[in-house]
């Protein structure tokens, strides 16, 4: 997959576009969620060993955004419940 930014997410599997196309319109979806499961799993296992301006730099946006955040929520509901001096 490719986004108007030019990031790439690619494809786990090959998908043939061949036969009925409800079938394989299908097979291309799930094989776009499982790709960006994939990145976002990368993402978050990257998001704490690597220096934050190269992991911004090698993850496509949405998977930057999205870890991001979730960490970012992580983190305030830890401080809030007084389990970290995050903020």
């Amino acid at each position: 997959m490719e986004s108007g930014e030019k990031e790439r997410v690619e494809f786990l599997l090959t998908i043939k576009a061949k036969g009925n196309v409800e079938k394989w319109l299908f097979e291309v979806q799930q094989a776009m969620i499982d790709a960006l499961i994939k990145a976002m799993k990368d993402g978050k296992d990257e998001y704490e060993t690597k220096p934050r301006k190269d992991w911004v730099l090698i993850h496509p946006g949405q998977v930057v955004t999205t870890v991001a955040l979730i960490m970012w929520c992580s983190d305030t509901e830890a401080s809030i419940r007084g389990e970290t001096n995050s903020l």
